[in-house]
C-alpha cells in the first residue's frame, strides 16, 4: 500500500511503530472466527445465531467497501502526489487524511455490530453482557503483547482443560478476578501506545521528541502491569481448580507465557521417558526414578532462575533500546544489551547434560538408544571402539585414496617457492647448435 512506502521514504524510526499499528487498523475489527466468542459468550439460541451470523456478514461487507473507498481516494491524489514529491511533509498530510478517515469509520462499523448483537438480547442474557464484554476485549487485544507473559490469554488455556459445568462455574470468581485487571492494564497500555495526539501527522511530528520517548518508557512500564495481571491470573485460577485440572492449567500456561523458561528440554524429555520406562527390572527402575527426581528438582529451580531473569532483563531490554535510540539522535555510539538468560539458559543444559551422562551409566547402549530422543545424545563414533578402524584410518593417511581432484600421476607437490608443481609456468624450449 501507498503509506507503506511512504513509512519507509519519509517517516522517522520511532513514528514507524505508530505506522505499524495504522496498518493493523487496516484489518477488520472482527471476523468469522469471533463467531464463537459471541454465541458461547452469550449463550445464543438458534435464531439468535442466525441474525448474529447475518450481522457479521453485513459488517464484512461494509469494511470491504469503506476499505475500497479509501484505497480510490488514495488512488485520486496519485498525480498530485508526484508532483510534490519534494515536499514530505504535504505527501504525508495528503495520504493520512483519507486514512484517518477511514480508520474513524472503521471504529464505528465496530461499535455499531456490538450494539446490534445487544439489541437482539433477552434480559437473561443481560447478566452475561459484562463477562462477555471482557471476553472480547481480551481476545481483541492480548495479541499487542511484547514481553513474555504478556500476550497471554487465559481464556484459551481454560478453553482447552474443556472443563464441565460444576468446575467452570467453581473457578468463575477467580476468572472474572483475573478478566478485570488484565483488562483495565490493557487499556491503560491502549492508551498509551495511541498517546495524546489527536491526529497521526501529530504522533509523526512528535516522534523521537523528549516527551516521546518518555511516553515510550512509560509504554514499558504498562506492558508490566498486563504481564503481572496474568502471573496473578494463573496462580489465582491454577488455585481454584482442582487437580488433574490445576497442574495442566499451571503448566500449560507457564509454557505459553514463558516458554524460554518452560519448554520442556531434550534432557528432559529423555530423562522423563526412562522415569516412565517399566521394562526395566525393579531396581533399575528405582535407581533411573531416583536419578530423574533428583533432576526434576534442580530443574524446577533453574527454570525458576531464568523465569526470575526473564522479567528483569526483558524491560531492561526495551529500555535500552530506547536509550539506543537517543544515543543516535545525539551521534554517540549505542550499546548491545545481552541478556543474562543466555548464561543461565546454557547453564541449565550442562546441568541436563551431566543427568543424560548419569542415566548412561545406568543404562545399558541399547537401552539408552531406544529412548525418545536419545540419539542425539549419542557419544561420535570412537576408533577405539570399532575393530580395525585405528589400522584403517593410518592406512587411509598414509595411501590416501584419489577423489578425481587431479590427473592420475599428476599429484602436485610443493617446489622450494611454496607453489605447486602443476601451477609452475613450462619452460621454454632448449636452444640446439647454431646452424649456419
Amino acid at each position: 500500500m501507498l503509506f507503506t512506502l511512504l513509512a519507509v521514504l519519509f517517516m522517522p524510526l520511532g513514528a514507524r511503530a505508530q505506522i505499524s499499528g495504522m496498518m493493523e487498523a487496516m484489518k477488520p475489527e472482527f471476523f468469522t472466527r469471533d463467531l464463537i466468542i459471541f454465541i458461547e459468550g452469550l449463550d445464543l439460541d438458534e435464531t439468535q445465531q442466525m441474525i448474529v451470523e447475518a450481522l457479521f456478514e453485513d459488517y464484512e461487507e461494509a469494511f470491504e467497501v469503506g476499505l475500497e473507498n479509501m484505497n480510490s481516494e488514495i488512488e485520486e491524489i496519485q498525480s498530485d502526489i508526484e508532483a510534490l514529491r519534494e515536499d514530505p511533509q504535504k505527501v504525508l498530510t495528503m495520504v493520512l487524511a483519507p486514512i484517518e478517515r477511514w480508520m474513524g469509520e472503521r471504529e464505528l462499523l465496530g461499535d455499531q455490530l456490538i450494539e446490534n448483537v445487544r439489541v437482539i438480547m433477552i434480559p437473561e442474557q443481560e447478566s452475561r453482557w459484562m463477562t462477555f464484554n471482557r471476553k472480547l476485549y481480551i481476545e481483541q487485544n492480548f495479541y499487542q503483547g511484547l514481553l513474555s507473559g504478556e500476550n497471554l490469554n487465559l481464556y484459551h488455556i481454560i478453553r482447552d482443560l474443556a472443563l464441565d459445568p460444576a468446575t467452570a462455574a467453581m473457578i468463575q470468581p477467580a476468572v472474572d478476578t483475573w478478566s478485570i485487571e488484565v483488562m483495565q492494564a490493557m487499556k491503560e497500555r491502549g492508551r498509551m501506545l495511541r498517546g495524546p495526539h489527536a491526529t497521526i501527522m501529530e504522533m509523526i511530528q512528535a516522534s523521537d521528541t523528549p516527551d516521546d520517548i518518555a511516553r515510550r518508557q512509560e509504554i514499558i512500564k504498562a506492558r508490566i502491569t498486563v504481564r503481572e495481571a496474568n502471573d496473578r491470573g494463573i496462580h489465582g485460577i491454577s488455585t481454584a481448580l482442582p487437580q488433574p485440572y490445576s497442574s495442566s492449567f499451571l503448566e500449560d500456561s507457564l509454557m505459553r507465557a514463558y516458554p524460554t523458561a518452560y519448554r520442556r528440554t531434550a534432557e528432559q524429555r529423555v530423562l522423563e521417558a526412562a522415569a516412565a520406562n517399566t521394562n526395566y527390572p525393579v531396581e533399575l527402575q528405582e535407581a533411573v526414578r531416583q536419578l530423574v527426581d533428583e533432576y526434576l528438582v534442580k530443574l524446577d529451580l533453574a527454570n525458576a532462575e531464568i523465569l526470575q531473569s526473564i522479567q528483569r532483563s526483558e524491560p531492561e531490554r526495551e529500555h535500552e533500546k530506547l536509550r539506543n535510540r537517543e544515543r543516535k539522535l545525539n551521534g554517540e555510539a549505542v550499546i548491545k544489551y545481552v541478556s543474562p538468560t543466555k548464561n543461565l539458559t546454557a547453564a541449565r543444559k550442562e546441568m541436563g547434560m551431566q543427568y543424560i551422562e548419569r542415566l548412561r551409566e545406568l543404562l545399558s547402549p541399547d537401552q539408552f538408544n531406544e529412548l525418545e530422543g536419545a540419539r542425539r545424545f549419542a557419544p561420535p563414533p570412537s576408533n577405539d571402539l570399532v575393530p580395525g578402524a585405528r589400522e584403517l584410518n593410518n592406512n587411509a593417511l598414509s595411501n590416501p585414496v584419489d577423489r578425481g581432484m587431479t590427473p592420475a600421476g599428476k599429484r602436485p607437490g610443493k617446489d622450494p617457492s611454496g607453489r605447486h608443481e602443476s601451477n609452475k609456468k613450462p619452460e621454454g624450449k632448449q636452444k640446439g647448435p647454431k646452424r649456419d
